[in-house]
Formats: C-alpha cells, structure tokens, sequence
C-alpha cells in the first residue's frame, strides 16, 4: 500500500521545482532576447546595412519558434507565448508610448498636430471600415458587422517605428517623420478605443446602444488627455522641486508614466494611451514612443487619398511624395499582435471561427509589412528623390571637414613636438585620424542642374583664364537657407547652454527656442525680434487691475503723527487686532441682519424688532466713529481713496436705515404693508457691509499683480539678455559656418541689427524698471560664482586632493544654494548711492575719492 503522506510533498516539492523552473525559464528568454537584439543592431551597424533590426530579429523568432516546436529543450524557454496578453499590453505598451511623445519636438507636433488627429481618428475608423468590407465580402468565415469592424480596429493600429528611424538616418523631412510617428501614437490610443467598443459589442448579448457608444467615446477620447495633461502638471511640480538628481527624476517619471496608464484605465476608465501621449508629450515641452498586405497598403492609401485636401492645407502641408511614403509606412506592430492575442485568448469569443483566424491574418500583415514595407523605403525615398542631399547640405558638411582637417593638422603639429610622441608612426596616425566624406559626391551629382537660372562661368571666353567660382542665384538661395538654418540651430544650442550653466530661467529657454522653431518653419528666416520684444510686454489686463486695486488701498501716512492723541489713533488703526475686531463686528452685524429679516416674518420673535434695530444703531456708530477717526488721522487724503467713498456710502445708507426703521413704524404702524417692503429691504441692504471684509485683502490682491508685473519684466528681460548673449556666441561661428562671404555678411548683418535693437529696449527696460534688472544681474553673478565653486570641486576631487564623500557633500551645498538661486524674487530694492559706489572694484578702499565724487554729482545737480 501506498503511503500518500509521504508521496504528497514529493509531488508538491517537484511541481514547484518546474514552477520555478519555467519561471526562471521565461526570465532567462527575455534577457537573452535582449542581448539578440543589441548584437544585431551593432552587426547591422558595423557592416553598414540599411535594413531595421526588427526584422531580423522577427526572422529569428520564427526561427525559434519552430525549433521550440520541435525540441522540448528548446520548448521551455518559449513559454512567454502562454503569457496573458493583457499583461504583455500593460507592461510594454506605458514605457514605449511615453518614451516616443517624450522624444517628439514640441513645436513640429504642434503645427502637425491637426494632420495628425485626422489622419489618427476620423482616418483610423475610416480604414477599420474598409477593413471590415473586405473581411465580410471577401473572406468566407461568416463574420458579422462587429467581429468585422473589431478586425479593422485591429488593423488599423501602426507601429512605423523602423521607417521613422530609417528617415532620421537618410536625412528626409523631419516634420514628415513627425506626422508619422504622431499619427502612430494617437492612432494606437483610438484603435484600442475602436477595439474595446467591438470587442464588448462582439462578446455581450444585450448589445450596446448607439448613444452609449458615443459616449464612451467621449469619455475614453477627450478625458484620457485631460488626465494626462493632470498628471504632466503633477509631474513637473515635483520635478521642478528636484535639482540634479538623476535618480529621483528619473523614478517620478518613470512612476508617473504608469500611474497615468492604470489610473486611466482601471480607475477613471478613460484611454491611458492617450493620457500617456499627452504626458509625454506636456513634458517634452517643458524639457528638455499577399492579400493581406496588400489590403491594407490600398486601404492606407485610400484613407490618405480622402483626407489629402486637408492634410495639404494644414501644419507644413503635405505633398504626393509624402503621401506615399505614410501610406508605404504604416507597419503593423506590437500593438496589434496584443490586441490580436487578447480576441485568441477570448473565453467568450468562437475560436475557430473568428479567434485563430484574427491571429492568423494580423500575425501575416505584421511579418508582411516588418518584411516587405520596412526593407523597401529606402529604396522608394531613393525612387522619389526624398533621400537626396541638397548641394547647400554637401557644401556645408565640406566646409566642416575643412575645419576638422585644420584642428588635425594643427594637433599633429603640437603633437609631433612632443617629447614622448615625437617618434611615433606619424603616417598610421594620420591614417586613422582621417575623416571622410560622408556624403559621397558622384560625377553626376557633381554636375549642374540644367533647372538653374544662370550657368557659372569658370573660364573668360574672350582669354580662356579661369575665373572664380559664380553660383547661381538658385545655390546662393539653397546656401543662404542652409546657413540661416545652422544659425538658428546654433543660437538653439546657445540657449541651452546658457541654461544649463543656470544664465537663464526655464521660460527664457522656452521663449527663446520657440521663437527659433518659428524661424525654423520657413526657409531663410531669422528670428524675430518683435516676438523676443514680447516677452516684456505686460498684460493690459494687469495693468488695469493695478489701477483698480489702487484706488481701493487705504494707506495711513506713512509716519506716526506728532500729537499724542493722533498717534494712538495711529497704532490703533495700524495693528492687526483692529482687523480682527473688524471683521468681528461685521460678522455680529451680519448675524442681526439675518434676525432682523426673520423677525419681520416669524411672530414668535416678532416683538423683539425693537432690540434689533438698536443693535443695527450701535453699529451704524461704531462705522461713524471709524470714518471720522481716520478722517481726523489722515484729513482730505480721506476722500482721494475709493474704499473711503465706498465707506461713506455705506454709512450714509445705515443712517437713513437707522431713521425710517424708528420713524415709519411710529408714523404708520407695524402692520402697514409698504412700511413692511421698505424695512425688509434697507434690512437687506445692510449685507453691502460685508465688502468691509474684503478692505485687508485689497492690498494683497495689488501686491500680487505688481509680482505678476515684476515677474513678467523679470521674464522679459532674462528673454532678453538670452538672445543677446545667444547672438553674440553665434556671430563668432559664422565664419566658420558658411565658406561664402556674402552669406557670412548677410547673416552677421542680420545678427548685429536684432542683437542691437534688443540691446536698446533693454536699456530702456533697465532705466523704467532698475530693480528688475538689478535682480537677474545679481542672481547671474551668484549662479556664475556657484558654477565656479563646482568646477572647483570637480578639479580637488580629479587631482586627488579632496576625498569623494567630502567633496560630494561640498557638491551637495553647492548645489542646494543653486536650488534656493530658482525661487530668487524678480525685483530687489536699488542700495544707496555709497554702497553702489563701494561695490566698484577700484573705489573699494578710496572713501575720499567717492566722498569726491558724491561732492562732485551733487553740485552738478544742484547747478
């Protein structure tokens, strides 16, 4: 007989044993998947072959699979495919979103952004129609309107990873990349929209209604990017509490990006994809993702074919070459494989008939478009002249390697006279330092264009001497735009810098780069100047509302009286208990207003009106001996201030209150029913003496728009001194930038005059508001001293002389005061004269001669 006590825990202890071991399994594939794909992107990389890692690596996971299926051995290390798909979805798809809107520029996806949303939503549900037509009409599974529709949803979601990569690197549109991959990301959060609606249509027999579905749009739609744009906000607070720490910021972005995903979905039920993209792309702004093919190529086509009048006339347009390249690059990817894997693994859904088959078809369009679409675009960019490098781009990138050949030739000089080195293999050096040509000009591409308006003549025809090179207007124009564009990429670079080194604030930079992608737009442009000049401009509705408030402040003058009666009546008004006291007695009137009211109504109190109005008479006198103490205190000034005025108003219809509520009754009686209205409604109005309340606040409501003033100069001129520093770093680099003197002299001309108008406003600015400025100068002369100290510290700790656990916590405080340098107020107040004088570096230890000075400029102005 069998002992089962002893058998039970063998049997237990080994189905933990292969738990463990497909666990350990699953893990080992994943991380060894990960050293595939890094070894084949650096052979792709080191042979130099213009094909997407990810199709190889699709090519190696069939491999494997059907190895798996063929050997056990090999079959435990595949069980990830048993994984729920759902998981697969939430783990993968939050990161992936979120690192492709982080990486997106701002600016581009802004102006792409109306191509994008028609193209992602109205486009997307257009394909899945399309889709769904062919499903029903073509295929024989006997699918009906919501299987097919869901099998569009899927479908319809791209993954043009590989193509946009491949556009990066022949050098194609930028902002057609942007519209690819923006359609790409929107498109996933409504295709997973689209999916859901079906998919619960499909599984539920009770259906859903036409309005319900609606709705559920709307709800997914638009407060998926509401709840992002939350959480953006949420996360740029705390990161702007963080100074330079890597790992926390890097945790509460990572954080965030999940928390947006699963509170969306789970909690809120709206699109955490869509939540995802705005999160992602909110922070990038604020520094500083067959029949079957070929169905699906018509049907993309198609989508773009419908919707080109509209994509032509918004964002940066689009062309018919561009159109085709969307159309050829929209892969299918992971997104569609989960969503696919989630209608397979359906308990609800028939397999056979709608499960395997989904699976089937979505698994071949994914291996068809990675396989076909993806290997072919370089060769259709080619076909379309899309990959070709303008003469300007081959110009400038010659000039560079003539700069690049001079610092070599000038380092191998130094070098050569080196003591240790002067014996060294001169020529392998030379060798292995050479740089070539990365775009290699053929004798065709050498030749000119016979577009061009003027032919260049190299030799005189009258002497046959060469002449030197002319070009035509056509290259000076392309030339001239290449170099306006490296100039705004440099003064783009600037800015950074200037941040980085703390010179700027974190809007300046902002300001600043948003006006050289404005520039950027169109060809040839230079920033505009208006636009840097209305970074300084205050808002009209601040100005107003200073003036408002201001009439409101009651300011006592601003030095006790000299009579000791006065000034008691001073100290009184002064300290902040007489408010409180105030705001006691409103609060007590208030509450006799309301028993006033109801003893007008209510009999069982109805014989006390009379204490009621004597206590509305105690206190109608204590605002009469207010208003006339502030009146003797402060004389005519009184009555210049509009809170006053509306005081006296206040007491003049208190004392007309006080006289008909004892004069009425006594002239007509209780009952009379006009003398009722009249004694209600002056009871009513007694609520006017609540604004009393609001008298303390009115000084902080006009402190507060002059701190939005402050601020608003304080941003001004930072954006200011930004570009001027920008522009005066570019200037230098010029030469070097462009081989041309003309374009040379053009673009300095153009520097020069903006830096200079620049300049002249701020001098204005500086002379209208010296506080302002003299708060960015002190706080660049701090962060400049700081910057200093932590270069110094990076040197003890470089040279040994300092421990690193003491140099880090000298780092530490460094930085910390950096961080404190961020919440600096924008204005301070302007020293003295002595002290002004005190700071000059040469006057530092001469009193005489500033006591001269001061002698001097005071007969000056005297005369």
């Amino acid at each position: 007989m069998v002992n089962l006590t002893t058998v039970s825990p063998n049997i237990t202890e080994v189905a933990k044993h292969h738990v463990e071991e497909k666990q350990s399994a699953i893990l080992f594939f994943i991380f060894c998947c990960c050293a595939v794909g890094a070894l084949v992107r650096r052979l792709l990389k080191g042979f130099k072959i213009r094909l997407p890692y990810t199709v190889v690596l699709l090519v190696l996971g069939i491999l494997f699979g059907l190895l798996s299926g063929q050997y056990d051995e090999i079959h435990i290390y595949a069980k990830v495919v048993d994984s729920d798909p759902h998981l697969i979805l939430h783990i993968f798809l939050p990161v992936l979103i979120f690192e492709s809107a982080f990486a997106m520029d701002f600016h581009t996806f802004v102006k792409t952004f109306v191509q994008v949303v028609v193209l992602a939503i109205p486009g997307l549900a257009l394909a899945s129609v399309f889709t769904c037509l062919l499903a029903r009409y073509l295929f024989t599974y006997g699918w009906n309107w919501n299987e097919g529709m869901m099998f569009g949803s899927i479908l319809s979601a791209t993954d043009p990873v590989a193509v946009v990569a491949l556009l990066s690197d022949l050098g194609a549109s930028k902002k057609l990349a942007m519209v690819i991959e923006g359609e790409s990301l929107l498109n996933d959060g409504a295709a997973i929209v689209f999916f859901n609606v079906f998919l619960k249509l499909t599984t539920e027999d009770s259906g859903i209604s036409g309005g319900e579905i609606v709705l559920y749009f709307l709800q997914v739609a638009l407060l998926g990017p509401l709840w992002g744009y939350v959480m953006a906000k949420c996360t740029l607070f705390f990161l702007s509490r963080v100074f330079n720490d890597a790992l926390i910021e890097i945790t509460i972005t990572l954080a965030s990006t999940y928390l947006t995903y699963y509170i969306g979905e789970e909690f809120l039920k709206v699109s955490g994809v869509l939540a995802v993209v705005v999160l992602g792309v909110r922070m990038s702004a604020e520094k500083t993702m067959i029949s079957p093919e070929v169905e699906k190529f018509l049907h993309r086509g198609l989508v773009i074919a419908i919707f080109s009048p509209i994509l032509r006339h918004t964002g940066y347009g689009m062309s018919w070459k561009e159109g085709i390249v969307m159309t050829w690059g929209g892969l299918r990817g992971a997104v569609s494989l989960a969503l696919a894997l989630q209608v397979a693994h359906h308990d609800t859904i028939d397999q056979e008939r709608v499960g395997v088959r989904v699976l089937v078809h979505v698994s071949g369009i994914v291996f068809l478009t990675l396989l076909i679409n993806s290997t072919t675009v370089v060769g259709l960019l080619k076909l379309l002249g899309m990959s070709d490098t303008s003469p300007a781009k081959r110009m400038a990138m010659a000039n560079s390697l003539r700069f690049l050949q001079d610092v070599r030739d000038k380092t191998l000089n130094m070098l050569k006279t080196d003591r240790f080195l002067a014996d060294a293999d001169w020529d392998t050096v030379e060798k292995s330092s050479e740089i070539a040509d990365p775009y290699k000009t053929t004798d065709e591409e050498a030749q000119i264009d016979d577009s061009l308006d003027i032919r260049p003549n190299a030799i005189c025809p009258d002497c046959d001497a060469k002449l030197p090179c002319q070009y035509t207007r056509k290259e000076m124009k392309d030339m001239t735009d290449e170099a306006v564009l490296r100039m705004l990429k440099a003064e783009k670079m600037s800015y950074w810098r200037q941040f980085e080194q703390g010179m700027i604030s974190r809007e300046g930079v902002r300001k600043l780069q948003e006006c050289t992608d404005i520039a950027a737009d169109k060809k040839g442009r230079f920033v505009d100047v208006e636009d840097v000049k209305k970074s300084w401009e205050i808002p009209k509705i601040y100005i107003k509302l200073k003036k408002f408030f201001k009439r409101f402040v009651v300011e006592l003058i601003p030095e006790p009286p000299k009579s000791s009666c006065l000034t008691v009546l001073y100290k009184i008004f002064k300290h902040p208990a007489f408010n409180i006291f105030l705001y006691c007695v409103i609060a007590l009137d208030m509450a006799n207003v309301t028993l006033s009211v109801i003893s007008e109504y209510l009999e069982a109190i109805h014989d006390r009106k009379e204490i009621f109005r004597s206590l509305n008479v105690v206190f109608v006198s204590f605002y009469i001996v207010e208003a006339v103490a502030k009146i003797v205190l402060v004389k005519k000034y009184y009555f210049t201030v509009c809170w006053n005025n509306l005081c006296l108003a206040i007491i003049f219809i208190g004392i007309v209150d006080v006289c008909l509520s004892f004069s009425l009754p006594a002239s007509y009686g209780n009952n009379h029913h006009v003398v009722h209205i009249v004694l209600v409604v002056f009871i009513l109005l007694r609520v006017i003496r609540l604004f009393r309340l609001l008298e303390p606040l009115v000084p902080l409501f006009l402190g507060l728009m002059k701190l939005l003033i402050s601020q608003q100069l304080s941003y001004g001129y930072d954006v200011g001194r930004g570009y001027v520093a920008g522009e005066e770093e570019v200037r230098k680099l010029i030469d070097h930038m462009v081989d041309q003197r003309e374009i040379a002299k053009s673009l300095k001309q153009a520097s020069d005059n903006g830096r200079l108008d620049v300049i002249r406003c701020l001098g204005m600015l500086q002379k209208q508001h010296p506080d302002i400025a003299l708060s960015i100068k002190t706080r660049q002369a701090i962060r400049s001293v700081l910057n200093s100290l932590r270069d110094g510290i990076h040197e003890l700790l470089m040279d040994g002389i300092l421990e690193e656990a003491d140099g880090h916590k000298l780092e530490k405080m460094v930085e910390e005061m950096m961080k404190r340098l961020i919440n600096a107020p924008p204005s301070l107040p302007i020293p003295p004269p002595d002290k002004m004088l005190n700071n000059v570096f040469w006057l530092r230890h001469e009193p005489t001669l500033i006591e001269y000075i001061k002698v001097g400029l005071y007969h000056q102005i005297k005369c």
